[in-house]
């Protein structure tokens, strides 16, 4: 079992500092949809349930055992690799395009 009590408090305040910083310039990008939409957290929700998950995530890659992470990181980064030259592929089923760019993230 994972000792929980050894969290790492420097990350976890830049973490955090950085949460916040892309929070207000996320508020600060947005200003042209907010004015059309009605809400503020309309328009800022998703992004920020985005960052939520990415905090629990954080949290829990905390506490894998580092063996892991030796055993399947070149396979995860040749995976994302992989992901990243089929955006250049429109035709393929889970890449999107909007707007003229090219997404595999739906």
């Amino acid at each position: 079992m994972a000792n929980r009590t050894a969290i790492d408090k420097t990350f976890w305040g830049l973490f955090l500092f950085l949460i916040g910083v892309a929070i207000i310039a996320l508020l600060s990008a947005s200003s042209t949809l907010v004015y059309k939409s009605t809400s503020v957290f309309s328009v800022v929700g998703q992004q920020v349930l985005f960052l939520a998950l990415g905090v629990l995530v954080a949290y829990g890659v905390q506490f894998m055992p580092s063996v892991w992470i030796r055993r399947f990181g070149y396979g995860l980064l040749a995976f994302a690799i992989l992901m990243c030259l089929c955006t250049m592929v429109p035709s393929l089923p889970f890449v999107k395009t909007i707007n003229g760019a090219s997404r595999w993230v739906i």
